[in-house]
C-alpha cells in the first residue's frame, strides 16, 4: 500500500481544490479524437489558431486535446476530415492537463512531497509524480 485510503481521498480533495483555484478564465472545452495518428492531431492542432494541444493519451488509438472553445471546435471539424473516425466534445469546463494548470500541477507537487509514499515492488515514488505531475 503506497498510500492510505484516507491521504488518497485528501489528495484527490486537494487536486480538485487546486484545479478550481487556477483554471483560468475563458471559455474551455476537450474532445477526444479516436482512431487518428498523433502526429496528424498535433499538425491540426498546430495550424489551429487560438489555444488547443494534445493534452492526454486515454488508450492506443484515443486521444485527448484541450483548449478554447471556439479552438477545440475548428480543430474537431479539422479532425474529421483528415479521417479521425470520431471526434467527441467533452463536457469541460476548463482547459484540463495543459501548462494552463502548471500553477496547480505545482501544488500540487508540493502537498503530495510531504506525503510518506511508500514504494511499491519496483517503483520509484518519485517517477510517479513526475508521470502524474508531467514534471514541470
Amino acid at each position: 500500500e503506497a498510500l492510505s485510503f484516507e491521504e488518497g481521498i485528501d489528495i484527490v480533495k486537494k487536486r480538485g481544490e487546486l484545479m478550481q483555484k487556477h483554471c483560468p478564465q475563458g471559455n474551455w472545452s476537450m474532445a477526444a479524437v479516436l482512431g487518428l495518428d498523433e502526429n496528424i492531431i498535433k499538425e491540426v492542432c498546430n495550424k489551429i489558431d487560438g489555444f488547443v494541444v494534445l493534452a492526454n493519451y486515454n488508450c492506443p488509438g484515443q486521444i485527448v486535446i484541450s483548449g478554447e472553445k471556439d479552438s477545440i471546435e475548428k480543430a474537431m471539424e479539422r479532425l474529421k476530415e483528415a479521417g479521425a473516425k470520431k471526434v467527441i466534445e467533452l463536457k469541460t469546463t476548463g482547459p484540463f492537463h495543459t501548462e494552463k494548470l502548471q500553477d496547480a500541477a505545482i501544488e500540487l507537487r508540493k502537498e503530495l512531497e510531504k506525503k510518506d509514499i511508500k514504494p511499491l515492488e519496483d517503483s520509484d515514488p518519485k517517477l510517479l509524480l513526475d508521470y502524474i505531475l508531467f514534471k514541470y
